[in-house]
């Protein structure tokens, strides 16, 4: 795991991390923290994600990757807004 994040309520928390021994890049995921689930696998970075944020009233999600490209999510839907 490369970073973690809790939104601003608690309620949820957003990894990022890979695992280059095996070849294979691990996308962002959403996580519900009381029922323990995977709530989101967002994909779409090219290359392993360094770094997760809420925004401040917890309705998007900012990640970092190593292609160099920044992506917002939508808190609600899992969708990329930007």
């Amino acid at each position: 795991v490369k970073s973690i994040a809790f939104s601003p309520n608690g309620d949820l928390l957003a990894t990022a991390s890979s695992d280059f021994d095996w070849g294979e890049d691990i996308p962002c995921r959403v996580w519900e923290v009381k029922a323990g689930e995977c709530k989101y696998v967002l994909e779409g970075h090219e290359k392993e994600t360094l770094h997760v944020v809420f925004s401040p009233k917890g309705g998007l999600l900012a990640s970092s990757s190593a292609d160099c490209s920044c992506r917002v999510w939508n808190i609600e839907n899992g969708d990329c807004a930007y």
